[in-house]
């Protein structure tokens, strides 16, 4: 999945984004690669910023209801 988004904030191992519907997702997990790259843990310059966002739905095997989100890349427009 792709979305545009504007990073919020990194909070307690969440990163929010804004997408362009309006909505907030949560993403629980990011690649390591994106954070080499954009360290959105600590860079508080990218907050307010705009990304394509590659991201997929992660189901629990065990609570097949519990969806976590992943991202995959970033990318800063």
């Amino acid at each position: 999945m792709i979305e545009i988004g504007i990073f919020k904030t990194y909070s307690k191992g969440h990163f929010s984004f804004t997408i362009e519907d309006g909505n907030e997702i949560i993403f629980e997990e990011i690649n390591r690669s994106v954070l080499y790259e954009y360290d959105l843990k600590k860079d508080k310059s990218l907050i307010g910023k705009l990304f394509y966002i590659s991201y997929k739905e992660v189901f629990d095997l065990i609570e097949e209801d519990f969806v976590i989100y992943r991202i995959e890349q970033l990318k800063l427009i």
